[in-house]
């Protein structure tokens, strides 16, 4: 038990190291691009470690609730949606940091797309330290009709604020259902955003 401890000790140090290398390049990436990084696909989790000297079974047990919380976030949920053109994360940072401090214990729900208003709110998720969900449509099972399957499923969740930022029809539905379900919104429109900083739009010209 004391080498699967010490083991388990040193897998999560390790892990933590490479977190932190992550972040760090995620920061670097964003004041060189002026863009905010986040994964491509999968969860994005962070750890964190302490020298405490606990007993084995109390460490296992937190380790395990840890991983659960993790992959099985319990906080109030906030949702997030919009569409994949979007530039202006400074003003979605905002917005979210505001509810973070009013819900400092928030799960962020997104619509799983990954550019744009969603690959937006996923980097902030992980400057945050905030758990994140992402619920894509399921398109092999529904069809057409997933955007709308998977909006009726965030609002089912019973949300208790949400963000959506204008897109296509599927943004103006879960929009129209998080209203009806008296869930409290803001509604960001595309031609409210700051203007395109000059060396972002070199970027995008290549």
């Amino acid at each position: 038990m004391e080498d699967l401890q010490i083991r388990a000790r040193t897998k999560m140090e390790q892990r933590a190291a490479i977190e932190c290398m992550r972040d760090y390049a995620a920061d670097c990436y964003r004041s060189q691009t002026g863009r905010p990084w986040s994964t491509a696909r999968g969860s994005r989790v962070s750890s964190a470690t302490t020298a405490s000297q606990i007993a084995s079974a109390d460490f296992l047990k937190a380790r395990a609730t840890a991983l659960r919380e993790k992959r099985n976030p319990t906080g109030p949920l906030v949702v997030f949606s919009g569409g994949q053109e979007w530039h202006d994360y400074q003003q979605l940072y905002a917005r979210l940091d505001q509810i973070k401090a009013r819900i400092p214990s928030m799960t962020l729900c997104t619509t799983g797309q990954r550019k744009g208003c969603d690959a937006i709110a996923a980097a902030w998720a992980a400057q945050a330290g905030v758990p994140i969900v992402t619920f894509a449509p399921n398109a092999q099972r529904f069809g057409k009709s997933a955007g709308f399957k998977r909006n009726d499923q965030l609002v089912s969740l019973r949300p208790v604020e949400a963000i959506i930022c204008q897109g296509t029809g599927i943004q103006s539905h879960l929009l129209d259902e998080l209203k009806a379900a008296s869930v409290p919104v803001h509604a960001f429109r595309y031609d409210a955003q700051a203007p395109m900083p000059a060396d972002a739009k070199r970027h995008n010209w290549g």
